[in-house]
Parts: structure tokens; C-alpha cells; sequence
């Protein structure tokens, strides 16, 4: 069986995060609206580039909850390279039967295939500091 929704229900809206920085700045806005962020990587952005990224930013926002999905594409090597490297929710958006049969490999390994997800915004950006205003 494939789940979809259940991982990520009480989450924020996912956001794609294409470094470091917009990893942080997705974990303070989720912060402090007090849900978990659900950090997406660009699509073919590497599995354990994306989860050690996705560490470093939450060793920078302790305490702050985070969702890390790999999104895979229609490309279902990539899902099992994620899945290999410790990914715990992988986005395949290619065929039913291959999902399934993905989706039994991941729940071997306690992780989750996802055939869908409201669509990534783009980065949260925090303002720089020179438009920042003084009080």
C-alpha cells in the first residue's frame, strides 16, 4: 500500500530548497508558525546531498521539526538510491505499478513513497540585511 498523506499531515506546505540557506530559512518560518517544515530538493539534487543538507539546517534551528522528501521524479533508480542512502520519504510521480513495488521497498526500511504533493513554493528568502528596516 502506498501512503500519501498521513507523513505529512500537520506539516507546512512544502518548500523546494535548492541550498543551506533556504533550508534554514524554511525551518525558522515553519518554527515559528509551529508546524514541521517539509523540505523538497530540486528534482535529481542527490539523496545524501539533500539529507546532510537538511541536518546541518536543523543543527542551525534546534528544535524545529522537518520533513525531508526526495523527489524522484518518474525515475524509479533515483528512488531507490534515496531509499538505499537513508531517505524516509521519496516523491515518485512515475507509473502505479512501479510506486507499488517501490513503495514495498520502502516500508522494508520504515520509509514512505509519496505519488503526490501539493506543489513546492520556492525559497524562503530572508530579506537582506540592508533592506532590512531600523527601528
Amino acid at each position: 500500500m502506498i501512503r500519501v498523506s498521513p507523513p505529512l499531515s500537520g506539516a507546512g506546505r512544502p518548500v523546494r530548497v535548492h541550498g543551506l540557506e533556504d533550508a534554514r530559512a524554511a525551518l525558522e518560518a515553519a518554527a515559528a508558525l509551529g508546524v514541521p517544515a517539509v523540505l523538497v530538493g530540486p528534482p535529481g539534487g542527490g539523496a545524501l546531498w539533500l539529507l546532510r543538507m537538511a541536518e546541518a539546517a536543523r543543527a542551525a534551528v534546534p528544535g524545529a521539526g522537518c520533513v525531508v522528501v526526495h523527489d524522484c521524479g518518474d525515475r524509479a533508480g533515483e528512488a531507490l538510491g534515496a531509499l538505499a542512502a537513508g531517505a524516509t520519504h521519496v516523491l515518485f510521480t512515475g507509473p502505479q505499478d512501479v510506486a507499488e513495488r517501490l513503495a514495498a521497498a520502502a516500508a522494508d526500511r520504515g520509509a514512505v513513497v509519496l505519488t503526490a504533493l501539493p506543489s513546492p513554493c520556492g525559497p524562503v528568502r530572508a530579506p537582506a540585511r540592508s533592506a532590512r528596516v531600523q527601528p
